[in-house]
């Protein structure tokens, strides 16, 4: 690997590791709704982090290694990039739906119409 390639490669390794850690965490201690995703997240980036290292071990060649790891691009892509956005937006609905019943009960307890 020329310089460049390794300054690249030990860059995803720790941005990996961190991403892993930090999802874990708040897999742990975020908003429970929230788990599945941060966890689901978490592993594939200690699944990438642990890729990298095997690169940079030189126990595989950069060209099967990449080819290995398109192959979990589709899945990666719906749950660290689609899946937020998925679960933000079933989050807010639920929430609506709970201030909207939190509004109606008050209105109605309050003889409002």
């Amino acid at each position: 690997m020329s310089t460049a390639d390794l300054i690249v490669t030990w860059t995803n390794l720790l941005a990996c590791t961190f991403a892993a850690g930090v999802n874990f965490w708040a897999a742990r201690v975020g908003w429970h709704d929230w788990s599945p995703l941060r966890s689901a997240t978490g592993a594939l980036a200690a699944f990438y982090a642990v890729g990298y290292a095997v690169l940079l071990a030189g126990m595989v060649e950069f060209a099967p290694w990449s080819l290995f790891f398109r192959g979990f691009s589709p899945v990666v892509w719906l749950v660290v990039w689609s899946g937020p956005a998925l679960q933000s937006r079933r989050v807010w609905r639920r929430l609506e739906g709970k201030v909207r019943e939190a509004i109606a009960m008050h209105s109605h307890a309050s003889g409002a119409t």
